[in-house]
């Protein structure tokens, strides 16, 4: 069977990456080399997410006086 892009040959990284996320306090999705970064920018897009939403329900109830007639 041909190695297709090198998946066969791949280390197993599974005792390593145990070892790396028991030894460290804190909650699981802080973890990790990448946790922060993952993190900021969940916490990021949610933030804007939600300032849209109020911003668009804040528009749809007040609108703006010059659009009635």
């Amino acid at each position: 069977m041909k190695d297709v892009f090198g998946i066969s040959t791949l280390r197993n990284r599974t005792i390593e990456n145990q070892k790396l996320y028991q030894s460290q306090k804190g909650p699981i999705y802080w973890r990790g080399p990448r946790g922060a970064v993952y993190m900021t920018a969940y916490y990021g897009l949610f933030a804007v997410g939600m300032a849209s939403t109020t911003f668009g329900i804040y528009n749809l109830v007040f609108g703006s006086p010059t659009t009635l007639m």
